[in-house]
């Protein structure tokens, strides 16, 4: 909706990777004894940020569609999103069990490290197992999850970057209104400003 109110989604792509990266800076510097509301508030950033690509893209796909197109255009999109959330927690998780493996050799408990590493460290994420462990073990643990996922959020801000700079290649796009090429979606959202 807001997307279409504005027909030009480049500077919204711009903001909106420029607030994932701040997201994730912000959530790469806390700690875990950091207040939980610090916590949600970076995860609400980089959540609506996210939201925001997702759907200026969306709006830029279907400006572009004839009238006969339009179904087709948006079941390839559909297609291409859940390809992409398929590999966006896909790849991510391997990676996090490969930084906690790395890691994890601050735990001491040998059986307990053995049960954490080689993959199974991103199933245990959810789990009770942090409750259940005591003292300087519980330490250790947590220490290991936080400095992955620390490694892992920095890693995202260099995405988020990427992103921003390739909304600089974007080509201005003429919208199609009624089955016909519209005005270049940069000019008529100038117009209707003034």
């Amino acid at each position: 909706m807001l997307g279409r109110r504005l027909q030009y989604c480049k500077s919204m792509r711009w903001v909106a990777f420029a607030m994932v990266s701040i997201g994730c800076s912000l959530l790469s510097i806390l700690e875990s004894n950091s207040p939980r509301p610090a916590w949600v508030c970076c995860q609400v950033i980089v959540a609506v940020s996210l939201g925001v690509i997702m759907r200026s893209n969306i709006t830029n796909v279907s400006s572009t569609l004839l009238v006969g197109d339009s179904a087709v255009g948006f079941k390839v999109f559909e297609l291409l999103q859940n390809f992409g959330a398929i590999w966006g927690i896909s790849l991510p998780s391997i990676i996090f069990n490969n930084l906690f493996d790395h890691y994890s050799s601050r735990i001491q408990d040998t059986a307990l490290r053995a049960e954490l590493e080689g993959g199974a460290s991103y199933g245990y994420v959810n789990s009770h197992l942090l409750d259940s462990l005591t003292g300087s073990l519980q330490e250790q643990v947590i220490s290991v999850y936080t400095d992955a996922l620390k490694s892992m959020r920095r890693g995202s801000i260099a995405f988020a970057g990427i992103g921003f700079l390739l909304v600089f290649l974007e080509k201005r796009v003429k919208s199609v209104q009624n089955g016909r090429p519209g005005e270049d979606m940069e000019a008529s959202g100038q117009e209707k400003q003034k």
